[in-house]
């Protein structure tokens, strides 16, 4: 509408009426302008609104995704609202730095992967192939080859393998980079990567050095060696090249150095006896000092010992028969009362992980300071030598210690050795253990693989004092060595822990299985039913016994009588009549018919064995109770039973006395065997003895007088104990208390023969 009346009608009215017509239209035209505007931006405004919460509802479902794939954070910053944002008058808070600061402090922090997770890198042609090769059938040359390069100055073997690389080689097949003379770089390869090695020198004008004899006796530029003669000269350069394998060996993987081993041996570089052999993961030792351990305490220690087989500890402050609660094998020196304190001093123990797979043996020590045990061939002994001890004492008590091959010595010494472990301090016991060392070939594993690393730290006066005192001692040469000393760990104690492990090759010792010894339920002679079955099948099936014992004691034969075959009739009687199948079947009855039965029956018989069940559980509760309230009551009324009771729980806490051996039980056994053998052989009887009775066919008394009773038997066999670990004939007094007035009649018709 471009006009609000026409020009004709407008030219008929008066000016002022004129005038303000057209200033309402111009209103109008303004007011339909501004409001075609409010419609189109209302239109954009409906559209990004279906945009925003279609965003909205994609970045939640990505988010959700992404948490599911890890706990990672990305920050949203709230100022993206959309909120209006009110505009600021100039001052502090228009700069551009507040709003900065403001949108940091409004940030919310929201599970995310985008801010922190990586994306994965594809794993690159090198490891794909190297995987690859694991899988693959071995197919082309089998061995290795040193590939042989000049080189124009002095290399280290980083920027020989640095160098390489850059080259495009693949340095993972690289086995070994020496060098073997002034000029040249030898470069250990396998043969199938030979060929492509070499095409990738050749390819940059880098010669291959093909007729290199590392023995050669040309090789040698030392000036020390200028006066020797020529065959002396080929001996020094085999031997220093066998060195350089030897040192080629211990840096190569376990699988590699073995066929590379086999490689140098057949090019006469090295003996058969430098061949690696597959190395065993050694034990792993821990020591630590607790200087007074608390029960509860020993988790947090444990904690921090996953990878280790042992862990040693000195200052336990334990006495007997406590224990630590924990699943790991224990083994303690327990410590000596102090007086007034309810506790102990000193005390060493040895707790020996679940996961341990070597078999672990005490050996006992004559020192009270000492506790030694044995793996394999392995000896680790461990002690703690007080500070109040004279250094006379201490060096009596190591002293006291074998030193057989492979002997670790372990422990708190109190002793500073100074610059033989890094020590800024020795003292007086320090100066004569480092000539107890040097005396015996004794090497401190502190010194040489955490040297200057202290194992004590306390603060005296806000002064932080610290020393090396807890050491590992050793005359064996340890194999990829390492010692790890846990100064950043906290766990109540001065000391710091250490953890050493090294290869150890340990050989599995065989020890033959114990002869099992056959066992019953004789719990079940209890049982009317079970008891009177048991009497029956005896009965019936010793009459051919009874039989031959009555006939060989009317008619003695002219020799001695079979005794131990009728011996091991009459076992065979007993085992065979503890056979309760028949028993057993009548006892399960009523589970058996709710077995096999069938349809509804299973309801009816499934209903009685609950009843069944409830019943006896009730009554086992209850007589539970009963028995303990009786148990109660009978220490209450006697004073000398409860005393007696306590007296055998003490001891069943107390460490029991035996006869043991560094060898193992097996050993121990063998040697007291051979020890009572010897005592029970003759040999320290006198020479001149009374000459054997004769031998005679008929009986020393007459069958009227004999003193083997049947109601002296029977009433024998009434008083033998119950409970008691049989002999090799696996025959206990269960047995033969229910059958005793048969037996009595069998037993002394042997007694008789015998």
């Amino acid at each position: 509408m471009s006009t609000l009346l026409p020009s004709s009608v407008m030219q008929g009215m008066s000016p002022d009426l004129a005038s303000f017509l057209r200033n309402m239209q111009a209103q109008f035209m303004s007011l339909q302008q501004r409001t075609n505007e409010l419609e189109s931006l209302a239109a954009t405004n409906a559209r990004l609104t279906t945009q925003l919460v279609n965003a909205e509802k994609l970045i939640a479902d990505l988010r959700s995704q992404l948490a599911s794939q890890g706990n990672c954070q990305i920050t949203t910053n709230a100022s993206t609202s959309s909120a209006p944002t009110t505009p600021k008058e100039p001052g502090t808070e228009a700069s551009t730095w507040a709003t900065t600061a403001a949108a940091a402090h409004n940030s919310v922090v929201v599970p995310t992967a985008l801010s922190v997770c990586k994306t994965p890198r594809p794993p690159s042609v090198r490891q794909v192939a190297a995987s690859a090769r694991m899988f693959a059938i071995p197919t082309g040359p089998k061995g290795y080859q040193y590939v042989y390069i000049p080189r124009s100055r002095r290399l280290t073997h980083r920027e020989v393998r640095n160098s390489l690389k850059t080259l495009g080689v693949d340095t993972g097949r690289i086995l070994d980079i020496n060098f073997p003379a002034k000029d040249v770089v030898g470069i250990l390869v396998h043969n199938q990567y030979a060929e492509k090695f070499q095409t990738t020198l050749t390819t940059v004008a880098i010669e291959i050095l093909d007729a290199f004899d590392p023995l050669d006796p040309k090789n040698i530029a030392d000036p020390k060696y200028k006066s020797l003669s020529d065959s002396e000269l080929e001996e020094v350069a085999a031997e220093l090249h066998s060195d350089r394998c030897m040192k080629a060996l211990k840096y190569l993987r376990p699988h590699v150095a073995v066929p590379v081993g086999h490689f140098f041996c057949d090019q006469g570089w090295i003996s058969k006896e430098d061949i690696p052999v597959h190395s065993v993961s050694g034990p792993g030792a821990g020591l630590w000092n607790a200087n007074g351990l608390q029960p509860r305490a020993i988790y947090d220690v444990l904690q921090h010992c996953h990878s280790l087989h042992m862990l040693f500890i000195t200052e336990t402050w334990l006495l007997p028969p406590s224990r630590l609660p924990t699943s790991w094998s224990q083994i303690h020196l327990y410590g000596s009362p102090v007086a007034g304190n309810y506790r102990g001093s000193m005390g060493v123990s040895v707790l020996i992980s679940p996961s341990c797979p070597y078999p672990v043996t005490q050996i006992p020590m004559s020192s009270n300071y000492a506790l030694a045990i044995k793996i394999g061939s392995l000896r680790i002994v461990c002690l703690y030598l007080p500070p109040s001890m004279s250094t006379h004492d201490a060096l009596a008590v190591l002293s006291s210690i074998p030193l057989t091959n492979d002997t670790i010595i372990c422990g708190d010494f109190n002793s500073r050795l100074g610059s033989l472990t890094g020590d800024y301090a020795t003292n007086t016991r320090g100066l004569a253990l480092c000539q107890w060392l040097e005396e015996r070939a004794l090497t401190v594993v502190n010194g040489q693989l955490s040297p200057c690393i202290p194992t004590f730290i306390s603060f005296r006066q806000n002064v932080e004092i610290s020393s090396i005192i807890d050491l590992f001692i050793t005359n064996m040469s340890l194999t990829n060595a390492t010692l790890n000393i846990h100064t950043d760990l906290s766990l109540n104690s001065d000391h710091r822990l250490l953890s050493l492990s090294f290869t150890y090759a340990i050989n599995p010792t065989s020890h033959a299985p114990p002869p099992s010894r056959k066992t019953w339920n004789l719990s079940r002679l209890q049982e009317p039913d079970v008891l009177k079955l048991y009497a029956h099948t005896f009965v019936t099936n010793s009459i051919n016994l009874k039989s031959t014992l009555q006939s060989t004691f009317e008619h003695p034969p002219s020799s001695h009588p079979p005794i131990d075959a009728l011996t091991d009739e009459f076992n065979s009687l007993i085992y065979n009549s503890l056979i309760l199948q028949a028993a057993a079947e009548h006892r399960n009855f009523c589970y058996k018919k709710w077995r096999r039965a069938c349809g509804i029956d299973r309801i009816h018989w499934w209903d009685k064995h609950l009843k069944a069940q409830a019943e006896f559980r009730h009554q086992v509760q209850s007589s539970k109770r009963q028995s303990w309230h009786a148990f109660c009551k009978s220490m209450e009324q006697d004073f000398s039973k409860a005393t007696s009771k306590i007296k055998q729980l003490k001891r069943q806490w107390q460490p029991q006395h035996m006869f043991q051996h560094s060898d193992g039980p097996a050993t121990a056994a063998t040697i007291m065997c051979e020890h009572l053998a010897s005592v029970y052989s003759g040999s320290i009887l006198p020479d001149q003895r009374p000459p054997p009775p004769l031998h005679s066919t008929s009986l020393p008394f007459t069958s009227a007088n004999s003193p083997f009773v049947s109601s002296v038997v029977e009433g024998c066999v009434q008083f033998m104990p119950n409970h008691k670990t049989p002999g090799p004939d696996h025959i206990r007094a269960e047995m033969l208390k229910p059958c005793r007035r048969v037996n009595s009649c069998r037993e002394l018709k042997l007694n008789d023969i015998f």
